[in-house]
């Protein structure tokens, strides 16, 4: 039992303020405001779950992966952080923009979206990743109480998804409790938080190559 909570804990401490699912949030309310609150509940959970997926993926056989595929995580690393930029810099310019399509074929837009670039690398991205493999190896390492160390690991992602359902879900009530213009500034130094994270993911990403 002590091996299950010391792992669920260290689990939670390394991966929670890499996903910081409070700090995307507003982003993801950018992208869906077309939308409805029903709809956007819907998106929260898929996201969640995609994002729990990635997450258990990765430290299982994310390591394995890479090297079946030839891939280091530099190169990931680097094309996370070139679509992260794409997002922010959308994000910044939006206001600017035209009025967005009808209602219908937005819903139907985020609905393909959920995965790319909602999930990835919005929410779970080249940070996540790159944690994940790191805590995965590092389990797969120890000798002793490999499957309550799994177990503790997996309890960890498992509270960092349901962050993501909780903090995406009711993302409108926040916005709404800053009103219009506190919710345009919110998103609008996430875009540009959003970016400069972006830079330092492909600076990092370069030097490890």
């Amino acid at each position: 039992m002590y091996h299950i909570i010391s792992t669920f804990l260290e689990s939670l401490t390394l991966l929670l303020p890499i996903v910081n699912p409070l700090g995307t949030s507003p982003i993801f309310y950018s992208l869906t405001s077309a939308t409805t609150s029903k709809f956007r509940a819907i998106l929260a959970r898929r996201i969640a779950i995609y994002g729990l997926i990635i997450m258990v993926v990765c430290m299982l056989f994310g390591s394995q992966i890479l090297n079946a595929l030839g891939l280091t995580i530099a190169p990931v690393r680097i094309a996370g952080g070139l679509i992260l930029i794409a997002v922010g810099w959308n994000l910044l310019h939006q206001n600017n923009a035209s009025n967005k399509n009808e209602k219908h074929l937005s819903d139907e837009i985020l609905r393909k979206r959920t995965f790319s670039p909602l999930t990835l690398p919005i929410t779970t991205g080249p940070g996540t990743i790159a944690v994940t493999l790191a805590f995965g190896a590092k389990v797969a390492d120890s000798k002793d109480f490999l499957l309550e160390e799994y177990i503790g690991a997996l309890l960890g992602i498992s509270v960092v998804a349901i962050s993501i359902y909780l903090c995406y879900r009711f993302v409108d009530r926040l916005m709404s409790a800053l009103g219009e213009v506190g919710s345009e500034v919110i998103v609008s130094l996430s875009a540009f938080i959003l970016l400069c994270i972006s830079v330092q993911i492909i600076c990092s990403g370069y030097s490890a190559l």
